[in-house]
Parts: structure tokens; sequence; C-alpha cells
């Protein structure tokens, strides 16, 4: 199956007085009709901005310093701007990571579901679709004469969801759209993300620090470490353990709510500053298992199995 959004060798840098701060290298990662792609790494890692330059919605400073984006096969690097409008809501939309500051406080969101829908063309029926957005995400309709901030934070996360499939996009970029709620709310808004995108079949691009929760609905997980996917793989190899270390050092975070609990620890350190990048791995000072090579030599990502990339001098003989 060819790739609704084929991202390779991408390299996004924030141009600082100092210096470039290479925040994204070398990222390549394919996602196919219908999938469910999940990025995850800790904070810092640079999951936000390899998907907001692979939109060409990246704030200056960042720039980016090399690559090919293709969507639905069209080159999105040298698109013009007539083009990205076109792309972004129609092709492409995205689930912000906060609604409260995605949304205009001043504005109702039924307001703000005709301007969205008027901004791209759909005139007619305004009123009729704005309702029928808010149905499809389990909201009253009576809240489009509301504004956000008289919401509670799941509705308002809800709205974004709606927001985000107004024009029926054939993909949506989910930036930590759960981030600040609740458990529960959490799960009953990633429910109905799902029943959605079973019904109408766009892909999704998830992007979170929380493995756990991607393990348990993505088709596949890609992990990112300080700027470099280290692990590509589907669900089940990384829920049975993964082979990066790094992936495995996720894997052993993870609390339990039932079992042995003994062998439950976090990884030692704190993520590389963008300012002061090792060398060679970018996991070798915090991993246990690095040898002198890994200080010295970049690990690329290749295959080592069935649709599994990883990037380790430790897998390279496998």
């Amino acid at each position: 199956m060819s790739a609704i959004l084929d991202i390779r060798d991408l390299s996004v840098a924030w141009m600082t007085p100092s210096g470039p701060l290479h925040a994204v290298e070398d990222f390549s990662l394919s996602i196919a009709p219908g999938e469910i792609v999940g990025l995850v790494g800790e904070s810092g890692s640079g999951k936000s901005t390899a998907m907001l330059a692979a939109i060409r919605a990246l704030p200056a400073p960042g720039v980016i310093t090399s690559g090919s984006v293709t969507f639905e096969d069209r080159e999105v690097l040298s698109m013009d701007e007539a083009e990205l409008r076109r792309l972004r809501w129609r092709g492409v939309s995205l689930v912000p990571q906060s609604a409260l500051s995605a949304l205009n406080p001043v504005l109702t969101i039924g307001a703000q579901i005709a301007d969205t829908l008027y901004a791209h063309g759909q005139t007619d029926s305004i009123a009729a679709r704005s309702e029928e957005l808010m149905r499809l995400v389990e909201v009253d309709p009576i809240h489009l004469r509301s504004h956000p901030h008289q919401l509670s934070g799941g509705m308002r996360q809800r709205i974004a969801v709606a927001l985000a499939l107004a024009l029926d996009p054939p993909m949506v970029i989910m930036d930590e759209p759960t981030t600040a709620l609740d458990v529960v709310v959490e799960r009953q808004i990633l429910r109905r993300i799902l029943a959605l995108r079973a019904a109408r079949g766009f892909s999704i691009l998830f992007i979170t620090h929380d493995l756990s929760l991607l393990m348990a609905f993505a088709d596949r997980v890609a992990v990112l470490y300080a700027g470099r996917l280290v692990e590509v793989a589907d669900s089940a190899t990384i829920r049975a353990g993964g082979q990066h270390p790094y992936t495995q050092g996720l894997i052993r975070s993870i609390p339990r709510l039932h079992g042995d609990m003994s062998d439950v620890r976090g990884i030692p350190g704190a993520p590389p500053s963008l300012r002061s990048l090792p060398t060679g791995c970018r996991f070798h000072p915090r991993c246990s298992r690095a040898t002198p090579d890994c200080a010295h030599a970049v690990p690329l990502l290749r295959p080592i199995g069935t649709a599994h990339d990883a990037a380790c001098h430790l897998l390279e003989s496998t």
C-alpha cells in the first residue's frame, strides 16, 4: 500500500545568534491510508517539531535544512502558499495539545466552526454541518453558543477534534491531544477518536510521551530520542519489548497496576540539550549496554526484521 504521507531524511534546526540547534535529523517515516502511527519520546525529543515541519507549519526561527515530504504523492516542501492552504485542513488537519490555547477565547464555538468551514469554501448549510460535527464528538450542539472558557477540558478537546474533522481530511495529526485530561476523560476521547477513524477511514499520526497509551491502539510505533528515530515497529513488537535499549528503557519505566513492581525503573540521567548533543549515538551516555563505538559512530536506522527498523550498533550483527 502506497503511503499517504512519506517523510524522508527530514532535518530541522532552530536558528539562534550563536548558531543552529539541530532539533531533528534524518527523520524518515511513512504512514499508509487508514493507518494509526504513534510517535513517542520524552519531552523535547523533537516530536512536534518534526510534524510541524512536515506540514510546513514550523514557526520561526525553525528551518527545514534538508529532506523530502510527500502527501498523496505531492511534494510538500516545494508547495506555494495557495497549495499549502489546500493541504492544511483539507488534506491534513491538526488536533493541538491544548485546546484552550488553540481556540479563540472571544468567539463562540459555533463561530469558530463556521469560520473554518467558510475559509475553505464550505458556505452552504454551515449551521447544519456545525451541529453534525458536535454530535460526531458527542457534545450537545447547544454548546455552539458557548465560549471556550465555559466548557470543561474534555469538551474543549472534543471540539478540537470536531474542527479537525470539519473538512473530512484523509489524515489527522494529533499532538498529545489528551495530555492535560484525567484518565477517565482521556479514555473516553480516545475511544471516540478510534470510532470516528473506523467509520471514516482517515489516517492518524498520534504524538505522545505515553508509550503505554500508544501500545493500546496504534498499528505502528516510532520511537524518537534527541531528534533521531531509534526504532520503528508494529505495536505487538514494541509491546513484546522492542529491540533498542531506549525503547526497552521506556517499557521498563511503565508502572503496572498488578504484579511484580520490582523491575519497574526509570532511565538514568536526562535527555541531552540541543546545545551539547553527544557524539555518536545520542543515547549512549544513558545506555548501560554502550560500547566504545557508540560514542563515536552514529548508528543508522536500518531493517532488523520484517517491518522493523532500529538504529543501534548492538543490533548491526543481527
